[in-house]
């Protein structure tokens, strides 16, 4: 078993002056490279040919020839020994031809580049152990430099649609994933890891993959030496499940299960900041507040699923009417309320006027037959001394209750 050599010698050249790989002179430290204690033990030998290992005889026979005869230049050459004890050490090799006592030789420094080379080979295992943690891990991982990828691991790969880290590797860079909205997030959050600052540790982003599908990952980066330049290296974790169940539950939070309009709580709480905006800016602001006229009959006649059906289907019809930034929700049972910003009691009035004049003349197709429900609205708009948003749907229900005194199936208003 070859052993690491320990004992660098220092300083770390030696040379010996050889002809036919007969010694004619070395110096101590090339005797000690060997294992010798002194040049004039080396001088002894018949031959240092000996001293080659057997990788490089044949080339240092081969070196010897073409330097005696003309056939090379003087080169420097690199490789390994043994020494007597059967330790390992490299040298670099700087060969040259001399006269010697009128004669030509071969005159060879040694320098021994151990450390160097044990240093190289630590630095390369390190970096393949590196590689292989990458290459294994369950998370996606990319080493980039200015964004042009150096290293991906195969789960990085397949999380943005390749079959293969190398067709990665082939992009001109990994900035074709990020989204629109995103790329400068990603060049300041690149710039600030190469100036060594803080960035939010766990931030997340929507990148895309190569069939044009949304990927939600959260990153872990940092900057890294790789081939002696600085580089990122980025751990992406998928959280594409998680962003789209935290919608879901959002949603269901936010809406009515029957209808799909917003629920009340969300409808008011969005509705208060609507009114404080309005409000701060002296813009206007309107409010329907509608109610399905002699809802209960139909329950208590056709039953609930029935009417659950009639809901839904005005609230499709309430949809595709009002368009952002008017919002919708179901205020309690068989009333709904509609807030409108930036809009004039007129126009309020038109929007009421089409859902009640659709509710008079379309009817609905239920299990029990195409039903008609009239409906009657009270509106209320932005008074500058309104201090909650409350206040407009307290007047706006009792125009409500006005409508319904004269009759149903109309639309009442007044300013304020």
């Amino acid at each position: 078993m070859i052993k690491k050599r320990t004992d660098l010698i220092d300083p770390n050249y030696g040379m010996v002056i050889h002809r036919d790989f007969i010694p004619l002179y070395a110096d101590d430290n090339y005797a000690q490279f060997f294992g010798f204690k002194n040049g004039e033990e080396i001088t002894k030998l018949e031959s240092i040919l000996p001293l080659v290992n057997d990788e490089q005889r044949d080339v240092s026979i081969a070196n010897y020839k073409g330097l005696m005869q003309g056939d090379i230049k003087p080169q420097v050459r690199s490789f390994r020994h043994l020494n007597q004890a059967g330790e390992e050490f490299f040298i670099l090799a700087i060969e040259h031809i001399v006269d010697w006592e009128g004669q030509p030789a071969l005159q060879v420094t040694y320098i021994d580049i151990s450390a160097l080379t044990q240093a190289e080979t630590k630095i390369y295992e390190s970096e393949q152990k590196f590689r292989d943690l990458i290459e294994g891990s369950i998370q996606g991982m990319v080493i980039h430099q200015n964004f042009k990828p150096l290293m991906v691991n195969q789960a990085y790969a397949n999380m943005h649609g390749y079959d293969s880290p190398q067709e990665i590797l082939d992009l001109p860079d990994i900035s074709i994933f990020f989204t629109p909205n995103e790329t400068n997030n990603y060049i300041e959050r690149a710039a600030l890891i190469m100036s060594d600052q803080e960035v939010n540790p766990k931030k997340r982003f929507k990148n895309t993959r190569k069939d044009g599908s949304t990927l939600w990952v959260e990153l872990i980066e940092r900057r890294i030496v790789w081939n002696n330049q600085d580089a990122i290296q980025t751990t992406l974790i998928d959280v594409t499940g998680q962003v789209e169940m935290e919608k879901k539950l959002t949603l269901l939070a936010m809406t009515d299960s029957l209808t799909g309009l917003f629920n009340r709580r969300f409808l008011m709480e969005k509705s208060a900041q609507i009114f404080d905006l309005q409000q701060s800016l002296k813009l206007p602001l309107a409010c329907i507040l509608i109610d399905l006229d002699k809802f209960k009959r139909v329950n208590d006649k056709f039953g609930h699923n029935i009417g659950d059906e009639i809901l839904k289907a005005f609230s499709n019809r309430c949809q595709r009417m009002i368009q952002e930034p008017h919002i919708i929700g179901r205020y309690g049972g068989e009333e709904f309320l509609v807030v409108m910003p930036n809009t004039n009691p007129e126009d309020a009035v038109t929007l009421a006027n089409t859902l009640r004049q659709m509710c008079d003349e379309e009817a609905i197709e239920t299990g029990a037959g195409d039903l008609k429900v009239t409906m009657s609205a009270g509106i209320s708009t932005l008074n500058t001394d309104d201090t909650h948003f409350d206040q407009l749907v307290d007047r706006a229900d009792k125009r409500l209750y006005e409508a319904k005194a004269l009759g149903r199936n109309r639309v009442v208003s007044r300013l304020g």
